[in-house]
């Protein structure tokens, strides 16, 4: 068996990697500009097309970001 990743297979990986880079780069300015800072491991949800739609826990006592509901650009609900 090869590991070796189809072209369709480099497209999305590709796409990811870019759209994870600007993400970082948005996640960076958010944090300068209203103050918080995040530190989080391996704890995170991708799709390369966008989410359908996202909605966040609004808990700031917690000092927690989670995630209420998700959909993937598919439609596919996973919470």
């Amino acid at each position: 068996m090869s590991n070796e990743l189809t072209k369709e297979e480099q497209l999305i990986q590709e796409k990811l990697d870019t759209n994870y880079e600007k993400f970082m780069a948005g996640l960076q300015d958010l944090s300068k500009k209203y103050g918080f800072a995040i530190q989080a491991c391996g704890c995170f949800y991708w799709d390369a097309d966008g989410f359908k739609e996202i909605e966040y826990k609004i808990d700031r006592s917690s000092g927690d970001i989670m995630i209420k509901k998700l959909t993937y650009s598919d439609g596919e609900k996973i919470l």
